[in-house]
């Protein structure tokens, strides 16, 4: 191959093939990462986090906001989720927020109330309408303003039953 202003052949062939062994061997904790059966979920603080055996058996996911006055926004939710006709075995209400990947692989999941909870909060990228019943990965997805908010605008919790929680749950 001397004396041409082309590569040889085989030098290429032989340069492509150093690159491969490289990337290859780059790549094997990758690929072992990424079709492992694990389970588990780092957490923040790098521990382990599996699905609790509560999220196993529940049909109905309610992510709130952090309170602001407790005793009377924990009233609205129950009094809220007591119309729906849910029983307390139904639902489990969380403040801590995981990502959907992580509730999602509880398949006794059907409806996902969010109060003050965004779309980005669960690492969605994806807008939901508000007060209103969003189809989303096999489930139901009603997101309306935060439990404080209800409290003082009675025209936001009338739109949040009449247009998503009384024809969902009721009718």
């Amino acid at each position: 191959c001397k004396g041409t202003k082309f590569f040889c052949p085989l030098i290429i062939n032989r340069i492509f093939y150093n690159n491969m062994i490289v990337l290859n061997s780059k790549n094997i904790g990758f690929y072992d990462t990424l079709f492992s059966n694990n389970k588990v979920i780092k957490n923040k603080d790098n521990t382990e986090k599996n699905i609790s055996e509560e999220l196993l058996t529940i049909r109905t996911l309610v992510l709130i906001q952090p309170l602001i006055n407790e005793t009377e926004e924990t009233a609205q939710l129950e009094k809220i989720l007591t119309a729906c006709r849910l029983q307390k075995e139904d639902y489990k209400v969380e403040q801590e927020i995981n990502p959907w990947s992580f509730y999602r692989r509880s398949k006794t999941i059907k409806e996902v109330l969010l109060f003050g909870i965004s779309e980005k909060d669960l690492n969605l990228n994806l807008q939901f309408n508000i007060n209103q019943a969003n189809s989303f990965d096999n489930r139901i997805f009603i997101k309306t303003s935060s439990l404080a908010e209800l409290l003082t605008n009675q025209v936001v919790k009338n739109e949040l039953w009449q247009n998503a929680l009384k024809p969902h749950f009721i009718s």
